[in-house]
């Protein structure tokens, strides 16, 4: 069994990854506020609630899309993206999370757009792969550094992980809340 960490290369870790952390945390966040909840809420016109065969067909979906996400990184080769891109991009996800509240009908009952069976599909697409390519790149870039006094891979690597905790708790309380909402506007 290996010493625990010392604090001081534990803080000193967590300074120079903290933001690829808060974005680890936000990514996993919109995971679990979208999936499974608002979009098995969608406007699904190929099945009705009742059919056992929607779940099936919405989560498997969800479930290659994702998949297609986390390995489209091997895929580019080993170059991997700036850590400010991926921050950026974490952030802009909230605008897939918001079209996927607008494709619910109890949220968007007027709106013929986003209650379309395209713009469903283009919406699952979009957020399980994005969602794949993110949580993976954020995954990698955030415990990647060159040698670097006060750091350790080790250390990024619970630090990271920790923070896709966090982000997947938090994803699943608000996303238990919103689907409550939609449950009581039905």
């Amino acid at each position: 069994m290996s010493e625990a960490a010392p604090w001081s290369l534990i803080w000193s870790t967590y300074g120079k990854i903290w933001p690829m952390a808060v974005s680890v945390t936000v990514i996993y966040a919109q995971y679990f506020i979208v999936f499974p909840g608002i979009i098995s809420h969608g406007n699904w016109t190929f099945a009705q609630k009742d059919n056992p065969w929607r779940t099936v067909i919405i989560v498997g979906s969800w479930n290659a899309g994702d998949a297609i996400g986390r390995y489209a990184p091997i895929m580019c080769g080993k170059s991997l993206p700036p850590k400010m891109a991926v921050c950026m991009l974490a952030l802009a996800k909230f605008g897939l999370v918001w079209t996927s509240m607008l494709c619910v009908k109890s949220y968007n009952p007027s709106s013929n757009f986003f209650m379309s069976m395209p713009v469903q599909v283009a919406n699952l697409i979009a957020n399980s792969v994005s969602f794949g390519v993110l949580g993976t790149y954020a995954m990698i870039v955030g415990t990647t550094n060159k040698a670097q006094v006060g750091y350790s891979q080790k250390v990024a690597g619970y630090l990271m992980a920790s923070h896709l905790i966090i982000g997947t708790g938090l994803g699943g309380l608000i996303g238990n809340l919103l689907n409550e909402a939609v449950i009581r506007k039905d």
